[in-house]
């Protein structure tokens, strides 16, 4: 069954699960610098994740997904330095698995190389990726590959995503399903689904208006994201994963109005409230 949760930094856990139960919801999608040591060590600290698992397990409620600071790495740099990037990220997959965290939300914004060093930039970032889905498969905790909105960016369309999947096949290596950058990125957010069924471990409610080129952020139901449609097509390819609201857009309401509204609408457009 597909869950609706938030995004949330909150270190205050009580704040948080207290949140949780007035918006009535079980689970969410966890910022890793929310966790001691993260800032430091680009890992955060088992004991201290577990801590705040466990309490929010006594309550009912989970940390489903966690999110490490984008990848921004240069691959092609002359340094070694992006490589403490990857173990750090590595890492942390570990840390999530031992504290039942079943996904990691992995924001990959590289910029795309010139076009004559482009091929030799993929075949990098995939054996990385390589790299990370042999670490998601031993921790078991799977990755939701979250791209840019603009083609400057490596990873940006479905076609690079695609891509991204077929290089290292495995359900352990997924991507964050997003209508709204599918729609940025001039792509059917529609048919997307059935094509990468069982590779969407975590999804975005996000609606928008316009392209990549010049784009409005509204709210959920005020764009061109028919979200009834989306749901059913989620449900329909067997995704049982969390699903967050974002980038609700400024309608005059305050950020946890908003977070409210779209958390009531996805529920009830799911039957589950």
């Amino acid at each position: 069954m597909i869950e609706v949760g938030i995004h949330t930094g909150e270190r205050d856990i009580e704040k948080l699960i207290n949140y949780c139960q007035k918006l009535d919801i079980n689970a969410v999608c966890m910022h890793c610098q929310a966790i001691d040591g993260y800032q430091e060590n680009g890992v955060p600290d088992k004991d201290h994740l577990m801590t705040v698992q466990d309490l929010m397990m006594r309550a009912g409620k989970k940390v489903e997904v966690m999110i490490p600071t984008p990848l921004q790495i240069d691959v092609l740099s002359k340094t070694d330095e992006w490589e403490s990037k990857v173990d750090e990220v590595c890492g942390t997959f570990e840390v999530l698995g031992s504290c039942e965290v079943k996904a990691m939300l992995l924001y990959n914004f590289m910029k795309a190389a010139e076009a004559s060093e482009r091929e030799e930039q993929w075949q990098l970032v995939i054996n990385i990726y390589r790299r990370f889905t042999e670490q998601a498969e031993k921790s078991g905790v799977k990755i939701a590959t979250h791209g840019h909105c603009l083609p400057e960016y490596l990873i940006w369309n479905f076609d690079s995503i695609s891509r991204l999947l077929q290089a290292a096949d495995s359900p352990f290596n997924g991507w964050t399903y997003d209508p709204g950058i599918l729609l940025l990125a001039q792509d059917d957010p529609y048919e997307t689904v059935e094509k990468v069924k069982g590779r969407i471990p975590f999804a975005h409610a996000r609606d928008v208006l316009g392209d990549w080129r010049m784009w409005d952020e509204v709210f959920l139901g005020r764009g061109n994201v028919d979200f009834p449609k989306v749901l059913q097509l989620l449900q329909d390819a067997d995704f049982d994963g969390l699903i967050c609201p974002e980038h609700l857009g400024l309608d005059g309401q305050g950020r946890e109005n908003r977070e409210a509204m779209a958390v009531k609408l996805l529920k009830e457009q799911l039957g589950t409230k």
